[in-house]
């Protein structure tokens, strides 16, 4: 005789940003629910590792993220007070606001999406010239005289390693049950429900199911011919001169288009203030964002992979060439390699997001590498769509249809 499948009322799969935030926003609403994670939680092997991810409100991408940023930011601050006041967990940051500066010329994609979100919502900003920016952070940022900057003073970065491993401790108190190390050998809906089978053969059901696995979203969701997955460089590097370390340390999060490129952001780099006792804790985070021409400069930064076989391994020439950046930008770190490690990006068309609901599933996750910072909300979202089927934020724009549209849009103007 098989073993009855055990119900529940929702399954999130994958238990990273957003499905662990799923999982901690579904159980505090009292729902029974079961998040299965394919690896341990605040693993290293998808898109939510690295110490640090930033978080801005003036938003560069579309002026439709500030609604989500803003309400992101309180629950991020309530997030921080459970950590502070969990007797079991012991003290971390899960947010650090330090202010976001973004840097271009005038007409760069940086400064002028900024400039969009800012006007639309009335945000309160600082416009710098570059003596300005020069003089206020003492040299480190060497920005040239036809560059300006804006200053964000809602912005600041959250440790994703902490903030993922709180909000499941806050679920499981809330009465969740967690699987980790447990794949999906297999999915579909059945008269209704949900139902999956893991690779030890055990088979649960829900009302409703909920795919957030991230650079495994073609894979779990078969929609290849619209996602990507890119590979991307995280860098630590020691400043030139020890005691610069504290001109580092007071610094804002912050953007650079230093040049234009492909996509909305152009060539850009970005990086983050000093992070004391963390690993590569004697070097300071940069990477590359928006990269121009896929492979630029003959690295693997930037090449369509997948998440099974991606190339952990950073090469000499990458590291050389970041260091080749960041010396006219911040001259004073272009010092040593401290550490690298890999991460992935997983690409829509439009570089949105993709949230969106059809029958007993909702599909969450992909986010062109700008999702992490709205983790938070994204639960409530998606707690909102399995519990009343809509949400009062709007996510029209990331639906299947959308992107799929999108992809379409760039395919004719390629072609």
């Amino acid at each position: 005789m098989s073993e009855p499948r055990k119900a529940y009322d929702a399954i999130v799969v994958g238990v990273g940003a957003h499905g662990s935030s799923i999982l901690d926003t579904l159980a505090r609403r009292g729902l029974k629910v079961l998040g299965i994670e394919k690896y341990s939680i605040a693993h290293a092997n998808g898109s939510s590792h690295g110490n640090s991810r930033i978080f801005r409100t003036a938003y560069i991408e579309d002026p439709r993220y500030v609604p989500l940023l803003k309400r992101s930011l309180e629950l991020w601050h309530e997030l921080q007070d459970y950590r502070n006041n969990a007797a079991d967990l012991t003290p971390a940051t899960v947010i650090n606001m330090t202010g976001g500066l973004m840097i271009g010329d005038p007409n760069s994609g940086v400064v002028q999406g900024t400039l969009a979100s800012v006007q639309r919502h009335n945000l309160e900003h600082k416009l710098m010239t570059a003596e300005e920016i020069r003089s206020t952070w003492g040299g480190v940022f060497a920005v040239r005289d036809n560059e300006v900057g804006i200053l964000d003073q809602s912005s600041g970065y959250i440790v994703p390693e902490a903030a993922i491993e709180t909000m499941v401790h806050r679920a499981v108190a809330h009465g969740a049950d967690l699987k980790t190390d447990t794949t999906v050998a297999s999915w579909r809906e059945e008269a209704d429900q949900f139902v999956v089978t893991t690779d030890t053969g055990e088979t649960f059901t829900a009302k409703k199911g909920i795919l957030s696995v991230g650079a495994w979203a073609n894979e779990v969701y078969g929609m290849n011919d619209v996602l990507h997955v890119e590979r991307r460089v995280l860098h630590w590097f020691k400043p030139l001169e020890p005691q610069t370390i504290q001109s580092f340390s007071s610094i804002p999060v912050w953007i650079w288009q230093y040049d234009y490129g492909s996509g909305k952001q152009g060539s850009a780099i970005y990086g983050f203030p000093h992070q004391p006792n963390y690993p590569h804790s004697e070097g300071v985070k940069v990477a590359r964002h928006g990269l121009g021409e896929v492979g630029t400069g003959g690295t693997r930064d930037n090449v369509k992979t997948e998440p099974n076989t991606l190339d952990r391994d950073v090469e000499e020439g990458e590291i050389n060439l970041m260091r080749k950046i960041l010396k006219p930008l911040l001259p004073g770190l272009a010092g040593d390699s401290i550490g690298t490690e890999v991460c992935m990006y997983t690409m829509t068309p439009n570089e949105d997001f993709l949230i969106d609901s059809k029958n007993s599933v909702v599909y969450v996750s992909p986010c062109s590498g700008h999702g992490f910072k709205m983790a938070s909300v994204i639960g409530e979202i998606v707690a909102d769509l399995v519990t009343s089927g809509r949400t009062v934020f709007d996510v029209s724009f990331m639906s299947i249809e959308e992107i799929r549209r999108g992809a379409g849009a760039k395919w004719k103007q390629a072609g």
